[in-house]
């Protein structure tokens, strides 16, 4: 379980939650949580994961960086932060394990508004919830949720495409560019938007993509139903 790069189940929670409260002098079940955080780790690549994603909601990802070494990115929210990074590479730095396969961490961690002041809130108040097996269930379905919202850049074969279609490609991946479209010309961004995503569905390597989400929503069962 150390750093986090295992699967860590529902039982196993109830089990951690329970040898705490033991310890400690005071009821941590009816402790406030004011912070959550939920993930699964995959075995996968880089290149076809995080280093895939376009954007979550209109938002760019962020890099995430230890000195020059780019090894994930996130997107963060006011109430939220979204992030998929290479966990073999991040254990290795911060505790020397050498891990021998690549494995990639998906996550979520967010506070009390994200989860509770919502259209349909899950309801995390207190410690108790985080054991309670249907809030514990809804924190893994928002989590296969989000990883779907995510937009991402599919394996492209440029030889079949159109110069506009680079060009639109190009336009929409562009941090600036996609930024100064966005402010100053709204109508048209809003167009392009729409051309961009018909775009990325007709050129879009499904079967990669269906396969990686596979391995989250394995990941996601196993810690619901363990």
């Amino acid at each position: 379980m150390q750093n986090n790069y295992k699967a860590f189940s529902y039982c196993q929670v109830q089990e951690a939650i329970s040898k705490l409260n033991d310890y400690f002098d005071f009821d941590l079940y009816s402790a406030e949580v004011k912070k959550t955080a939920v993930g699964v780790v995959i075995g996968e690549q880089e290149d076809n994961t995080f280093k895939n994603w376009l954007e979550y909601k209109g938002n760019k990802p962020i890099l995430m960086r230890n000195s020059t070494k780019v090894y994930g990115a996130h997107f963060k929210g006011t109430n939220y932060n979204i992030k998929g990074y290479n966990k073999t590479y991040q254990t290795k730095a911060e505790s020397n394990t050498k891990l021998s396969e690549s494995l990639i961490r998906f996550e979520l961690e967010a506070n009390s508004r994200y989860l509770n002041n919502r259209k349909h809130p899950i309801g995390i108040y207190t410690v108790a919830d985080l054991v309670n097996k249907s809030k514990f269930d809804a924190l893994a379905n928002d989590l296969l949720n989000i990883y779907d919202t995510i937009k991402k850049q599919p394996v492209i074969n440029y030889q079949e495409l159109k110069p506009k279609e680079i060009l639109l490609l190009g336009a929409m991946k562009d941090k600036d560019s996609f930024n100064g479209l966005k402010k100053h010309h709204k109508h048209s961004f809003k167009l392009l938007r729409k051309d961009y995503s018909k775009l990325l569905d007709s050129i879009a390597d499904i079967e990669l993509e269906n396969s990686i989400r596979s391995k989250v929503l394995e990941q996601i069962n196993y810690c619901k139903n363990n």
